[in-house]
């Protein structure tokens, strides 16, 4: 989206839409309730903190708080039931992360979320839909082939055992 300014339409083709306010690489993207999120990334030399939102129908993009932290190769996904946008672990330039933020578009604030166990440089995050939220936990896939989970009433991170190794490529 940021280098090549497209996006699919609802039928499926590819159309031209405004480009990000500053091109960036390796950052996080989720969608939730029919808009885009970006945050974090990197644009040489800087390790970016920043966020912006895109509404396909109104083909426009807008600034959102930043994060906390500056981040590249994040993970990202949405928690509908709560209407939250959830990034997790990057790396700073410095470290590999650990930390979880989630952003609350109706207030506009990030907050801290509990750590994850181990620090992830490249994270997954599955969307959860309304209705898997009544589940206790929410799945965060890590592709170093491990699995974290985050209990919702506890907010502690437990392992859940090792995925499968890919055998294929696609």
């Amino acid at each position: 989206v940021a280098q090549r300014g497209d996006h699919r339409d609802h039928a499926g083709r590819w159309t031209t839409c405004k480009p990000l306010s500053s091109g960036r690489s390796t950052m996080g993207l989720c969608g939730l309730n029919g808009t885009l999120y970006a945050a974090g990334g990197f644009a040489a030399p800087r390790y970016l903190a920043t966020a912006e939102a895109f509404d396909p129908g109104a083909n426009q993009w807008w600034g959102v708080a930043p994060m906390a932290s500056p981040r590249r190769d994040l993970g990202m996904c949405a928690l509908e039931a709560r209407g939250l946008v959830v990034a997790l672990g990057g790396y700073d330039g410095e470290r590999y992360l650990g930390s979880v933020e989630a952003l609350d578009p109706r207030t506009n604030r990030w907050r801290a979320l509990a750590p994850m166990r181990r620090l992830h440089k490249i994270c997954k995050g599955r969307r959860v839909s309304a209705r898997s939220a009544e589940k206790k936990d929410w799945p965060l896939d890590v592709p170093s082939f491990c699995q974290e989970r985050r209990g919702r009433e506890s907010n502690r991170w437990a392992g859940v055992g090792h995925l499968p190794a890919r055998t294929k490529r696609f």
